[in-house]
């Protein structure tokens, strides 16, 4: 049979800047190290995680790191679209072109990503931590 999932909704960003988006977050519990959600980009060739959200800013900084992975699945419309994000680490940095229906790692870091003129970005994302803190970027109330 088919399982349905509880989620929470969050419209973020603003229409006038093209920040705006969807995020669909799954609701796991609130004691899992582990955070799946979709981010859905309002506009066309629109961008999201900038700035960095600021678990991962305060996790850059710490002295010792907790365990911590993150999956983007990207998807595009139309088809066979692209973009660009910026993974910035507090030892490098990085430009990558992502496209359509490509699945990366993402390591912790800052890692800003928009969509290419006239195409609309979608990403189903998830992390884990170690340290269950650092996985809630959302609270009821909107992003923390």
């Amino acid at each position: 049979g088919m399982v349905e999932l509880e989620y929470h909704a969050h419209l973020v960003g603003d229409v006038n800047d093209g920040t705006a988006r969807h995020v669909y977050v799954l609701d796991i519990g609130d004691k899992a190290n582990v955070r799946a959600g979709l981010t859905v980009h309002v506009g066309r060739g629109s961008w999201s995680s900038w700035p960095p959200h600021k678990f991962e800013t305060k996790t850059m900084l710490a002295p010792i790191k907790p365990q911590f992975g993150e999956l983007f699945a990207y998807v595009t419309r139309p088809a066979g679209g692209w973009g660009i994000q910026t993974i910035t680490t507090n030892n490098e940095a990085s430009i990558e072109f992502l496209s359509d229906r490509e699945i990366k790692d993402i390591p912790l870091s800052s890692h800003p990503v928009v969509a290419a003129p006239g195409i609309q970005l979608a990403y189903f994302w998830v992390y884990t931590s170690g340290d269950v803190r650092q996985t809630e970027k959302f609270t009821k109330e909107g992003r923390i």
